[in-house]
Order: C-alpha cells, then structure tokens, then sequence
C-alpha cells in the first residue's frame, strides 16, 4: 500500500515520530484509507478545514506514546 509505505519511509528517513493525517467527518473513503493504512483515529473537532468550517476526524500514524516512534511500532 502506497499511502503506508510512504508514511514509513519517511519515519524513518525523517525520524519523525507521529505522522497526523486529517479527513473531513464526512468524507468516509479517506478516512478509509487512512485506517487500512496504519493510522488510528485519534479525535474529531470543528475546524476551517479546505476553506470551510466542518468536523474533522484526526488520525495517527506512528506511536500512542511519548517516545514510541513509527520504526519500532512497525518492527523496521
């Protein structure tokens, strides 16, 4: 999956240790993506959001906890 294999490559090259992925509440094929990707659903909150305020889900991609990075959640 190309959405999982870019946010891993750049965890790793970046070492950047939590990868946030945003979609409108209503746009359920994205949020789609995200999940079948590795992210986890975070929260939702209201948001000026591609021009307009509108519910948002947040997701993560990478460690729920302090220090943990996506390289040794994803055992690479």
């Amino acid at each position: 999956m190309s959405v999982r294999a870019a946010c891993t490559w750049a965890a790793i090259e970046f070492r950047i240790p939590k990868i946030l992925g945003i979609a409108a509440a209503q746009n359920i094929a994205s949020q789609g993506v995200l999940l079948r990707a590795g992210f986890v659903r975070k929260h939702e909150q209201l948001m000026l959001f591609q021009g307009r305020e509108q519910p948002v889900q947040f997701f993560e991609f990478g460690g729920t906890e302090p220090g943990q990075s996506p390289i040794g959640r994803l055992g690479i």
